[in-house]
């Protein structure tokens, strides 16, 4: 029987939603002149750390050095499976199922957390970009998309939290390869929001698309590209 999780101890198309909502466009651009009435500058970048820890991911506002922190095997599961996220852990197909992730409010583990935030963010697009690998060995990886939600909770275990997101946001399907990655995007444009001593969640879930083959895996990859970036902040 398979495994359902293994720990990670490794060192150093277009973007929409279920409700419609995305603009496209390519990894780290000038935004200025995009968008919705040219707002949506990205100001903020935030990058995931080199090394997770099990119980969280606290993003960074330093570039990291390359590394493999989390990730999928689905393998050969069917189309529309789909699995949470958990950080330094690869999730293996038992914790798949058919019911598509994220399907309820956030829990430390299962999102990208940036530190305490007080101040507005103007309104723009928000945007999660997320590069992956086939770490399995296989030329061919399994084919997936990223699905994810944006909450704001003043506990840092993201417990009471309020969804910015009226649906859940959809990547472009990527098959990773083993030795180029595959960029996810992910994007949504929000309206001002207000945080008050608030951390930001960025919760992720992943769908097989197209079914892969025995052991294809999906992995994410820490680096010097921002995972998260974000409209103008004013403190």
């Amino acid at each position: 029987m398979a495994r359902r999780r293994e720990l990670i101890n490794v060192g150093g198309g277009s973007p929409n939603s279920e409700a419609g909502v995305g603009n496209g466009g390519g990894v780290g651009e000038d935004r200025s002149s995009m968008g919705r009435g040219g707002v949506g500058r990205h100001t903020e970048n935030w990058y995931a750390p080199q090394h997770f820890v099990e119980t969280h991911v606290a993003l960074t506002d330093t570039p990291q050095p390359l590394s493999i922190s989390a990730g999928w095997r689905p393998g050969v599961l069917a189309v529309g499976q789909s699995s949470k996220f958990r950080s330094a852990w690869i999730e293996w197909e038992p914790s798949f199922s058919a019911v598509l992730q994220p399907s309820a409010a956030p829990n430390l583990s299962d999102c990208l957390r940036t530190p305490l935030r007080t101040g507005t963010y103007r309104p723009g697009l928000w945007q999660v970009i997320m590069p992956f690998k086939n770490g399995s060995g296989s030329p061919q990886g399994a084919t997936v998309r990223l699905r994810g939600r944006i909450w704001k909770s003043a506990n840092i275990d993201g417990t009471v939290a309020t969804e910015l997101t009226a649906a859940t946001m959809l990547s472009n399907t990527i098959t990773p390869g083993v030795i180029a990655d595959s960029i996810a995007r992910m994007e949504v444009y929000l309206d001002q929001q207000v945080l008050v001593a608030q951390y930001l969640f960025f919760q992720l879930g992943v769908e097989v698309m197209a079914v892969g083959v025995s052991g294809s895996d999906v992995l994410f990859q820490t680096g010097p590209m921002p995972c998260v970036q974000l409209p103008k902040f004013t403190p």
